[in-house]
């Protein structure tokens, strides 16, 4: 099992928000980067569209919400529709290397544990791009908080199909090398060790509920749901969780 489909299995029990932090941790990059009523917000790796939903409903934004897998792109359109967002929430298949986008369109671009994924040497120069002189970018993004043990990093690339990261500080320094001006930088790293309780709480009886269904249908799903949790266990102490803001030096060509 990889990540994307433990993932796929905890949408499917209503969990709205995998990564650390939850809607908390959304809601201070979305402020760092000053989104409100009129902005115009990338979110990047958008998923189902929770978070571009969120975003619209909550602070009056307009989204446009990518994502590179078909099956993601159809479920956030499905829920801008029961949600009434289409004016608001636009969703495109898109890839965030070759970005479908006019330079200079967006006030924000927001990503949440996406980057990791990326050639970040090819992705970086297009989120500046997109982005008006002075827009912000904020990343949340899994971190090292130490050196991995030999095997970690290996097997966190294979279970995340290519992941790769750096401690906060490589993450701040990248942001710099990218014509950002850094605002606002996290650590929230103590947050990993309440994974688990977040999903349960999350899910409420009724989600529980359906993945305990799913873990009686499928008893291989069990297995991979134990690895992946020792993966984690694996990497306590050396994984962390944080973010970074910074806003887009205009160039003198702007």
């Amino acid at each position: 099992m990889t990540v994307s489909d433990a993932d796929r299995v905890m949408y499917e029990c209503g969990v709205e928000v995998l990564h650390p932090g939850g809607r908390d941790k959304t809601d201070e990059m979305a402020r760092a980067c000053q989104v409100g009523p009129g902005s115009r917000v990338l979110d990047l790796g958008g998923g189902r569209g929770t978070t571009a939903c969120y975003l619209a409903h909550t602070y009056g934004c307009d989204v446009v919400a990518i994502d590179t897998s078909p099956d993601m792109v159809d479920a956030a359109l499905r829920l801008v529709h029961e949600r009434g967002l289409q004016d608001q929430v636009s969703v495109v298949q898109a890839d965030a290397h070759a970005l479908p986008f006019a330079s200079g369109c967006f006030d924000a671009v927001l990503i949440e544990c996406v980057t990791t994924m990326l050639d970040r040497a090819r992705a970086f120069p297009e989120l500046r791009r997109v982005l008006t002189a002075g827009g912000y970018l904020g990343d949340l993004e899994m971190t090292y908080r130490a050196t991995p043990p030999p095997g970690l990093d290996a097997d966190l690339r294979e279970a995340w199909g290519g992941f790769t990261t750096m401690p906060l500080d490589g993450w701040r320094d990248l942001f710099v090398a990218n014509g950002f001006e850094v605002t606002h930088v996290e650590d929230f790293s103590d947050r990993m060790e309440h994974l688990g309780r977040t999903f349960v709480k999350d899910l409420g009886v009724a989600g529980v509920a359906r993945l305990t269904g799913k873990l009686l249908a499928r008893p291989g799903l069990v297995r991979d749901l134990a690895g992946w949790e020792a993966l984690l266990r694996r990497g306590r102490g050396v994984l962390g969780y944080g973010y970074v803001v910074g806003r887009r030096i205009a160039a003198p060509s702007d």
